[in-house]
């Protein structure tokens, strides 16, 4: 697990989710897979300007 997959976790843990089963690298939950495509995506370009 990576560390932004830990922090994701995490943070969606604290708003309630407990169901982080995942298949081929997706999450099952649709709705938490949206979320993590786009904290993914925050979280790589948080060093560009």
């Amino acid at each position: 697990m990576t560390k932004a997959q830990q922090v994701f976790e995490a943070m969606m843990r604290a708003k309630g989710h407990t169901d982080f089963s995942n298949t081929k690298g997706r999450y099952n939950v649709p709705a938490l897979q949206t979320r993590w495509n786009y904290f993914l995506m925050g979280w790589e370009m948080r060093g560009v300007q």
